[in-house]
């Protein structure tokens, strides 16, 4: 779905990378929310107070990431360029939201995970995709675009990349979680 709906939104309502960058945000921010569910109420957690205790921990880091990423794009980006328009509506980021909790929903009836896993697991796992997603940003844009900063090229580089390097991180994390447990079933 990460790599689908921003194609779609291209294709169909002529996203700029603008709205490519607020719908990356959007996405960030109800996967957030997600893990934050599954801390709360699904994760085992000794008391109360440390499962509250964890969840700080980890929505505070996680927002430190998500400006920190934001600002590097600012400095990369030419924010005054045309391109960077946010031309994606209230309906159609109602619409993506809709979408990534069915998602999460369904994940839930499927996998059931109450009691089944430790917040340290949900903590461990979020930070790998993070620093995966944000390490293949930063290194593609940084290096790759650094010369065309502040310009429109570099707009609409990110907006590619965002969408590829997301996806690229989650195919490597999944294949490296399938190898391990091919390793443990042998």
């Amino acid at each position: 779905m990460s790599f689908l709906i921003p194609c779609c939104g291209i294709i169909f309502f002529q996203w700029l990378p603008g709205a490519i960058l607020l719908y990356f945000m959007l996405e960030m921010v109800n996967y957030w929310l997600c893990n934050l569910v599954l801390l709360l109420v699904f994760a085992k957690a000794p008391s109360k107070k440390e499962r509250w205790q964890n969840a700080g921990i980890f929505s505070f880091w996680f927002w430190v990431s998500l400006i920190g990423f934001y600002l590097y794009v600012a400095f990369m980006s030419d924010p005054k360029s045309a391109s960077m328009a946010t031309n994606i509506t209230y309906v159609q980021m109602i619409g993506v939201t809709l979408i990534y909790w069915i998602q999460f929903v369904i994940f839930l009836a499927t996998a059931k995970p109450k009691n089944k896993t430790t917040q340290d697991v949900i903590i461990k796992e979020v930070y790998y995709r993070l620093i995966a997603i944000y390490l293949t940003l930063f290194c593609i844009i940084g290096y790759v675009f650094v010369f065309w900063s502040q310009t429109a090229v570099v707009n609409y580089a990110m907006a590619f990349v965002l969408v590829f390097a997301k996806s690229l991180a989650d195919l490597v994390l999944i294949l490296i979680r399938m190898s391990k447990e091919d390793r443990k079933i042998k």
